[in-house]
């Protein structure tokens, strides 16, 4: 843990001058000792190409490690890693896995990500409630990426499944599963 800080004081310069190598060389120190955050930083850097040379798919192996591991971050990562096909081919039952992982989790960007992938019915069967839903739980929790599927959806939907949407997002809790096709 002691390289994986150092590593973030290296990225953030915080009491030390900032150099992005040098963060990356500590994350990748304490990744290789099974350190989960350090796995999604040093994924991370090379999947943007900061303090290493631009390496998506090596950045998709580190996150994949931290997303087994439970790292929320590295599972909305994979999320939208699958969704976009960067890295990885582009698989959006893949996607949505890892999105629904990191939303159960209370990720608002996979929440966003799940939601629009049943709005468009990629990788789940469409789903207008559960999408409105999924974007309803991210919106309320200030995440605003979603807020045009959100209106649309609102417009779409009838009065009594835009209630059973408000009411499935008002019961459901970090950590439980997340509700499933009404």
């Amino acid at each position: 843990m002691a390289e994986f800080n150092l590593g973030l004081a290296y990225a953030n310069g915080d009491g030390v001058p900032q150099d992005d190598k040098q963060a990356v060389a500590w994350w990748r120190k304490a990744a290789e000792q099974g350190v989960t955050d350090a796995e999604y930083c040093l994924g991370k850097a090379y999947y943007v190409g900061r303090g290493v040379p631009l390496d998506e798919q090596r950045g998709v192996l580190w996150m994949r490690r931290a997303a087994e591991h439970g790292n929320i971050h590295a599972e909305t990562g994979l999320g939208f890693a699958f969704d976009l096909g960067r890295g990885v081919p582009q698989d959006y039952s893949q996607s949505a896995a890892w999105f629904r992982k990191a939303a159960e989790q209370g990720s608002t960007a996979a929440q966003t990500g799940l939601g629009l992938d049943y709005a468009m019915g990629r990788g789940v069967p469409k789903n207008s409630v559960l999408a409105y839903t999924l974007i309803d739980l991210a919106v309320t929790s200030g995440d605003q990426s979603g807020m045009n599927a959100y209106r649309l959806l609102q417009e779409e939907l009838t009065p009594a499944q835009l209630a059973q949407a408000k009411t499935l997002a008002a019961h459901w809790k970090v950590g439980t599963p997340l509700p499933t096709a009404p």
